[in-house]
């Protein structure tokens, strides 16, 4: 192994104790899980389990695209309450890894251009929850959270 290469054991965030819930997984992890889930290494299940007490729990996870890629992961697990399908495609799922990758590129690059693309989804999915009469939630604030 050359010197900056990850193992693919720490690539998924197993051998830093991220899997195991012990510090937050960072992108690099995240990656890992969402390369699991996609190869089929792992199920749905599985990578939704890895992601769902970071995603849904109380503690922190400071790189907003780690939380991101987290959420993704968390909600890949889903089931339809009527048919039991899974909520996401595998298409949906390729679409929302791919977004997530290049939100990571156009970030480095270009920072103020992130923050723009991330906003304009961020009201585009605000006007569809209300347009469909969905309640918005709101998550607590950091500072409450301390």
């Amino acid at each position: 192994m050359f010197r900056g290469q990850l193992s693919p054991r720490l690539r998924r965030g197993e051998a830093d104790g991220a899997a195991l819930g012990e510090i937050p997984p960072g992108v690099e992890a995240v990656r890992g899980w969402w390369q699991d889930l996609l190869s089929g290494t792992r199920s749905r299940a599985e990578v939704s389990a890895l992601a769902e007490g970071w995603a849904r729990g109380s503690r922190l996870v400071e790189c907003p695209f780690a939380r991101r890629g987290l959420w993704h992961l968390y909600r890949a697990g889903l089931l339809d309450a009527e048919t039991g399908a899974p909520v996401r495609s595998r298409s949906e799922l390729l679409a929302a890894y791919e977004t997530w990758c290049a939100d990571q590129v156009l970030a480095a690059h270009d920072p103020q251009a992130w923050r723009l693309v991330a906003r304009d989804r961020t009201l585009a999915v605000l006007e569809a929850s209300r347009s469909a009469g969905r309640p918005l939630r709101r998550r607590p604030s950091l500072s409450r959270m301390h």
